[in-house]
Order: structure tokens, then C-alpha cells, then sequence
């Protein structure tokens, strides 16, 4: 959650600083509770629920004045001592309306029946469960063993290659260790893929 900087519907004589503190319920320990702080602006992570966020002002003197509403702070001017019984803070909603996303095994190898040229994979073969949207993309590739063998030592001669040339070294490499991730644009076909 962003919380904004908010000293423009303040006014002090001094220069001052403009504070947050949020309570929340931590789900695995019933009756536990953190208080999340900082200064504005923040960008803080809070879990799925209704939050109050009470703002907290300290000057150069070190004063401190607990608010739970600016004076001017979206159009309620001269009500606040109405608005701050009424409400106790400025409300924050979090809502995850985005669904899981699933997760497939990364490589499952199937032989085929030589009589139908068929193979059968059920799904819960596949299935990893799920995780929270970590991920923006999914690839998924289907490639012959023989082609990703290929490929992969073409690749490992041009890096090979490279490295030699440039650095004035051959660095041997274990694998697709190491440009998986360095450069998993140019290999996402290969061993990431699932091999038939």
C-alpha cells in the first residue's frame, strides 16, 4: 500500500516530519500485533483486510502530536474534531481480488507408445500447486531431447567462444546454470522446456 506524503494539509512554524503507525493482526498468533511506523511518504505491505492508519507529527523541538486527520485533508476543513470522534483514523481497505496462479512441474519427460505414437500425462502429474502471483509471465515450451542437445551445445560453444575472445579465457560452464539466468530469453525453448 502507498501511503502518500501529506505535509501540505499541515501547518507548523517549525519544520516537521509527518509519521505513520498502523496495527495488524498477525493471523498465525491469535492476539498478536505489530505496529508498523515510518515517516511519509511509504510503501508498506499489509495483508488482506480493513486498517486504520493514524498519522503522527513531530516538529525540531521533538513535539509530537498524535492526528488522525489533517485540517484540510480531502475537503473536511473545520469538521476534523467531528470527523476524528466519528472516525479514528484514515481507513485503508485491502482487497486480492487477482486468483492464484498455478504452478506445473518445470520438466516431466514422457515415453511414448510406439504402437500409437500417443502418451498420456494426467493432470495432477503436472500439478505443483499454486502460488500468489510472483510471477508475471508463465512460458512454456515443448521441444525434442534431440533439438534442446543441440541447441545447448551451440550455445555453450558461443559462450565459450565468447569468453575466450573477450576475456582471454575459456570458462567452463556446469550446465545451463549459469546463462539461465543470466540471459533466459535466448534458452527458455531448451532445458526450462519440457522434453517429449
Amino acid at each position: 500500500v502507498h501511503l502518500p506524503d501529506v505535509k501540505k494539509y499541515f501547518f507548523d512554524c517549525n519544520d516537521f516530519e509527518v509519521g505513520y503507525e498502523v496495527e495488524v493482526a498477525e493471523p498465525g498468533h491469535p492476539g498478536k500485533t505489530t505496529v508498523l511506523s515510518g515517516t511519509l511518504p511509504a510503501d508498506i505491505y499489509l495483508p488482506e483486510g480493513v486498517f486504520t492508519v493514524k498519522l503522527r507529527l513531530v516538529d525540531a523541538c521533538w513535539n509530537t502530536s498524535l492526528e488522525v486527520l489533517p485540517e484540510n485533508f480531502f475537503g473536511v476543513g473545520g469538521f476534523r474534531s467531528l470527523f476524528t470522534t466519528l472516525v479514528p483514523g484514515i481507513t485503508v481497505q485491502v482487497l486480492d481480488a487477482t486468483p492464484p496462479t498455478p504452478v506445473c512441474d518445470e520438466i516431466t519427460q514422457v515415453t511414448l507408445d510406439p504402437a500409437s505414437c500417443w502418451a498420456r500425462i494426467n493432470a495432477e502429474d503436472l500439478d505443483d500447486g499454486s502460488h500468489d502471483n510472483c510471477c508475471d509471465q508463465l512460458y512454456y515450451a515443448v521441444a525434442l531431447k534431440d533439438s534442446v542437445d543441440y541447441y545447448e551445445a551451440q550455445f555453450q560453444e558461443f559462450l565459450s567462444t565468447v569468453t575466450e575472445e573477450y576475456f582471454g579465457v575459456d570458462i567452463p560452464f556446469d550446465g545451463l546454470g549459469l546463462y539461465e539466468t543470466e540471459a533466459p530469453n535466448l534458452v527458455s525453448f531448451m532445458r526450462v522446456a519440457h522434453e517429449v
